[in-house]
């Protein structure tokens, strides 16, 4: 048990180091003129996803006006029909989020409930 723990927290770590050696390797160069393929990108987000979930508004700043300034310096030269997708995505994952929650909810109700009845029952 404990050794396959370990196999998978080391498997965790050495994907996580391979996405951020991806990420700096192409990050070597001066920032103006470096282009993140969107794929590396992507994974070291997935990759540090437990980090970041929670911190966003942490991470983007740490006051209403930072948060503003970091979105216009990522959000700048994206065009309005990019915005749009990126928009209809968040609002979309936000449903998703909603409804996750309330079927988890839902299924702790339930399964309450069950258990409230046998007692009963019995």
């Amino acid at each position: 048990m404990v050794r396959t723990s370990l196999g998978i927290g080391a498997a965790l770590v050495e994907s996580a180091g391979q996405a951020v050696v991806d990420l700096v390797g192409l990050t070597v160069v001066t920032p103006g003129i470096v282009d993140i393929p969107p794929r590396p990108l992507r994974r070291v987000l997935i990759v540090f996803r437990s980090s970041i979930q929670g911190r966003i508004p942490e991470i983007l700043g740490d006051d209403e006006e930072e948060r503003i300034e970091t979105l216009v310096a990522l959000l700048d030269g994206t065009s309005e029909d990019d915005l749009n997708v990126l928009l209809a995505g968040a609002l979309e994952a936000l449903r998703r989020l909603e409804a996750d929650e309330r079927s988890r909810v839902s299924h702790r109700d339930g399964s309450g409930r069950r258990r409230r009845e046998r007692r009963r029952s019995a």
